[in-house]
């Protein structure tokens, strides 16, 4: 028996390989809900089963199998690995570890979970060169883990921020331009009109998967059953051209929070205060349901908008760019279960052409 797989069993964990269809949400959920109690922040709202399955049906990570640590019956940790858009050049890893475990528990799980992701990736799905990591909070927990385990995660970059404002935007109203509620779960006029707006703005970003009308539509339905959301069209001489997506949730702690889900202004009509325009309504609207603070998620080359306007950074996201070789190999050996004695085609089903 190697090394590693003796440091392995020496372990309480065990890891588990779960397709999409197996039922994950649940165990997820009880994850995210500890992670972000753990940050005592009370800005997120709790997650919920629901929310899990929009994650994985709907996101851009699109994994067809899951990795989870148990201790016992304890959901230690879990990551998924993809290759986006059938490149092998283009791999990523998405980790989460439970915050409410023993110390050296957790470090563990980490170094099974990264150590899945490289075989999932380099033995079964075909990639090759270098992987991003995504490792949430920049000094949060599952990021220290990492950095402990791959030396070579200092070179990280921000992939989001989490930003508040707690007072009222001032912006001048912007000549011919009129901005209405949109239906989109209703009307088809509007959603075509926001999904256009949507794959024009967000085309210019790394890693953007152009939305279709039906992944659309189902998004804002499900949104607008759930959390009672609210769009704001913005038309420029008749023309739409932005729109704001808000609502308010009930925090983990407890507390009404705004917040703004989706802020986007067609290219050839940004840099005019259309964006900041629509951000001001949103935030009064959110305002003026009783909340004491809006927040939002925004990529860094967005931030200046915000910042501009009031908005302060509370959370960095990060991801760190790294090769495939770095990441540890403490399970090279082992197999999802029910898998076949060799491992699998080099390239992973989902994407197949």
């Amino acid at each position: 028996m190697d090394p590693p797989t003796q440091a392995y069993r020496a372990t309480a964990l065990r890891l588990q390989v779960l397709t999409r269809a197996e039922g994950l949400e649940a165990r997820i959920a009880e994850v995210e809900n500890a992670f972000l109690e753990h940050t005592g922040e009370c800005l997120d709202m709790p997650v919920e089963e629901w929310r899990v399955r929009s994650w994985l049906e709907e996101g851009s990570t699109d994994p067809e199998e899951m990795a989870i640590a148990l201790e016992d019956n304890t959901l230690a940790g879990y990551a998924w690995a993809w290759i986006r858009d059938g490149d092998e050049s283009l791999s990523w890893v998405g980790m989460r570890v439970n915050p409410l475990t023993p110390p050296a528990t957790s470090l563990e799980a980490a170094r099974l979970l990264l150590s899945w992701a490289r075989h999932s990736l380099e033995a079964w799905q075909g990639a090759r060169g270098a992987v991003t990591v995504k490792l949430g909070l920049l000094g949060g927990y599952t990021m220290s883990l990492a950095q402990r385990l791959v030396a070579s995660l200092e070179a990280y970059k921000p992939s989001g921020l989490l930003m508040e404002a707690r007072t009222p935007i001032g912006v001048q109203e912007q000549p011919g331009v009129v901005v209405r509620e949109a239906r989109p779960w209703s009307s088809e006029e509007d959603l075509e009109a926001i999904v256009s707006i949507y794959n024009d703005a967000f085309s210019v970003y790394e890693g953007h998967h152009a939305w279709r009308l039906e992944r659309a539509r189902r998004y804002f339905q499900q949104a607008r059953e759930r959390l009672g959301t609210r769009i704001l069209l913005a038309l420029v001489d008749g023309a739409p051209r932005g729109f704001v997506e808000a609502y308010t949730y009930e925090s983990i702690c407890h507390t009404r929070v705004g917040y703004v889900a989706l802020l986007a202004v067609a290219r050839d009509s940004q840099g005019r205060g259309l964006g900041s325009m629509l951000l001001s309504k949103a935030v009064d609207m959110l305002l003026s349901e009783g909340v004491e603070r809006v927040v939002l998620h925004a990529v860094p080359e967005a931030s200046g908008l915000y910042i501009r306007r009031g908005f302060k950074a509370r959370r960095i996201y990060v991801e760190s760019r790294v090769p495939l070789s770095v990441l540890p190999t403490s399970l090279y050996t082992m197999q999802a279960p029910g898998a076949p004695a060799q491992p699998r085609s080099s390239r992973h089903p989902h994407h197949t052409s």
